[in-house]
């Protein structure tokens, strides 16, 4: 087996022209040449492949750094992948991250970790090349960076970047740890903090902001800095990651240049100086020019179809239309991280501020917690008045209760507001300023906590939109209107506004009554939660008959209960053979002629069959009648 890949361009052209969009720019068949942006260094356009005795030429008139180019196209499948035999393999003793061991400094040091000047922390030897374990967001190792004694750097085959990282010391759920793009400058950070502070090394810095976001996920306990190298690409990852960040004040450096140059002491006294990574931002970056824009394919919901993450949503109806059972209903659902009724689901912490305040809201909880008896739901009620006109009222103690919540439980997906009308604390709903003022709050909220806020909130008399001025409606990005069928005994949600999706939605549900015990009376009190109702008695509510269409419906289920009519045949207009039952039109005619108390008997028969048939009740062929629905089927 040869020592080093084996890029023949008649196996790897096409996958590298393809994957990085090249454009072919001079020569015939067997000298073409092409070229597009760096996957190093991201040159626009100084990237070119050509073929060269039967293999792929690679160069960057940028950064002229072969062995990162073909790294990162190993790493994109597109440049053969070296097999070693016998390749080293590590066993780790555990996977948990609680049980990494900090390995002591080998005494057989090599020449890499001598120049590096740093201890062999969480790595092993093979040979004179250090292995270093690579871990997933499960906390198992999924493989391993091999550094030889020049410091170049091999990948296992397979290896997503994105997804894996290095530890340096050892990580716990509540802990400060830095993020670095290397293993050698990750071991200068944990000793100059004299191994007291956990290191996450990426591995590079690409991928830096994407681990970042990750453990903000999956970990969000654990609080992250940077400790970013002086270079384009290392700042640009800090400030991509949204963090604080330290960086060496020499051009260029990362902190193991400044560990080996200056000494511990240097590297420590440097990781005081943070950044804020929102400083100094680069106004063309708020552009994003038509030829560069992509499709954004990953939703972004919390409930999805209903309710978007950061949005402002308002959820609107009458009273009596179940809106704040509705609206616990789908925060319970948030912050159990269960399906809402079919529907797809982000899990996050919910925070429900009951300004009506009252025990309502904790039965309603109870109920909810007894019927589905979820574990560890991250859903927080608080039961008193809130003043959301006033800026100065209780928003700032709202920002310390969201600010103490998400370091204690993990982020906000989603604060209630139930209701405006008690938020607004006396405000008036229909005049601008008033209205504006609580949009503003709400909006202060929500960028706080960078979550979604939704508020509940009535309908005007008069009227099937939410109460109030014009301007709350503007600034929704959802909403839902609520109502209550008096007949069907039945409530609807419906989406009447959606500013990225598509509206339109409706959900159909009943309230299930629960006795939680009794009062000091002896009387019981009781509490409701939300239960779907299914497609068949949404059709029953949605369709309203006339008096003679009842009377048709009504004549031919007679009909049927005596037996007159057969089984339908099968074939062209018929549904499947012996699936429903048909009367002849004669026999159903007769029959409704003998009940209808109209005049015009014939003419009362006529509209009544035609509207039956219009609403899609009843099906007529080959002059027989038969019941469209399924619950009708034999």
């Amino acid at each position: 087996m040869p020592d080093y890949e084996q890029p023949y361009w008649s196996e790897w052209s096409d996958l590298i022209i393809t994957r990085y969009n090249m454009k072919r720019v001079s020569g015939g068949n067997s000298k073409a040449e092409y070229h597009s942006a760096c996957p190093s260094c991201g040159g626009t356009d100084r990237f070119r492949i050509n073929e060269y005795q039967g293999m792929v030429k690679v160069h960057c008139r940028q950064c002229n750094d072969f062995r990162s180019i073909t790294d990162e196209m190993k790493h994109d499948g597109v440049w053969p992948v070296f097999k070693q035999e016998n390749a080293f393999e590590h066993k780790p003793t555990a996977s948990d991250f609680e049980n990494i061991i900090k390995l002591k400094p080998g005494s057989n040091m090599t020449n890499y970790i001598e120049a590096k000047q740093i201890e062999l922390i969480n790595a092993e030897l093979d040979g004179d090349t250090v292995v270093i374990p690579l871990y997933n967001f499960e906390q198992e190792v999924v493989g391993h960076q091999r550094i030889s004694p020049n410091g170049l750097k091999k990948f296992n085959k397979g290896l997503v970047k994105d997804q894996a990282f290095g530890v340096i010391g050892t990580l716990t759920g509540d802990c400060t740890a830095w993020v670095t793009e290397g293993y050698a400058t990750g071991v200068s950070v944990h000793m100059a903090l004299d191994q007291q502070v956990p290191v996450i090394f990426a591995l590079d810095a690409g991928t830096l902001p994407k681990i970042c976001n990750a453990f903000a996920i999956q970990w969000p306990d654990i609080m992250l800095q940077i400790a970013a190298d002086n270079d384009t690409p290392g700042i640009a990852a800090a400030k991509a990651s949204k963090r604080q960040y330290a960086l060496p004040e020499i051009n260029g450096a990362d902190w193991n240049d400044i560990h080996v140059s200056e000494g511990l002491d240097s590297v420590k006294q440097g990781l005081e100086r943070l950044h804020d990574a929102y400083v100094e931002p680069n106004i063309l970056d708020e552009l994003v020019w038509i030829n560069d824009a992509q499709p954004i394919l990953r939703s972004n919901y919390l409930i999805k179809g209903w309710l978007g993450r950061e949005q402002m949503a308002v959820l609107y109806g009458q009273s009596n239309t179940g809106k704040s059972f509705l609206m616990l209903d789908m925060a319970y659902h948030i912050a159990a991280g269960r399906d809402w009724h079919g529907q797809r689901v982000k899990q996050g912490v919910t925070i429900y501020l009951a300004a009506e305040g009252g025990n309502g809201y904790l039965n309603r909880a109870r109920v909810l917690q007894d019927h589905y008896q979820d574990e560890n739901v991250k859903l927080a009620i608080r039961p008193c008045p809130v003043n959301l006109l006033n800026p100065e009222a209780d928003l700032p103690k709202l920002k310390q209760l969201i600010d103490a919540v998400a370091e204690k439980h993990g982020k906000i997906e989603l604060i209630v507001v139930d209701t405006l009308s008690r938020a607004l604390s006396g405000g008036n709903e229909n005049g601008p300023e008033d209205m504006t003022a609580y949009i503003a709050n709400v909006d202060a909220l929500r960028e706080h906590a960078a979550c979604a806020v939704a508020t509940v909130h009535h309908s005007g008399k008069s009227t099937d939109t939410a109460r109030g001025h014009s301007s709350l409606r503007a600034a929704t990005d959802t909403e839902i209107e609520l109502t209550y069928d008096e007949d069907a005994k039945m409530r609807f949600a419906k989406a009447t506004k959606q500013r990225d999706i598509e509206s339109g939605k409706e959900f159909a549900f009943e309230l299930n009554a629960v006795e939680l015990g009794v009062d000091e009376d002896g009387d019981p009190v009781t509490s409701c939660y939300v239960v779907p109702v299914d497609e068949e008695r949404q059709q029953d509510a949605k369709v309203k008959f006339t008096k003679n269409e009842n009377l048709v419906m009504s004549c031919f289920k007679q009909l049927w209960s005596e037996h007159v009519g057969k089984q339908n045949p099968g074939g062209t207009g018929w549904p499947d053979g012996g699936s429903r039952w048909v009367i002849e039109e004669d026999d159903l005619r007769k029959h409704f002629y003998g009940k209808v108390t109209a005049t015009n008997k014939s003419q009362a028969y006529v509209r009544a069959v035609d509207g039956l048939l219009q609403k899609g009740e009843i099906s007529k062929n080959q002059g027989f009648f038969w019941l469209v629905r399924q619950k009708y089927k034999l």
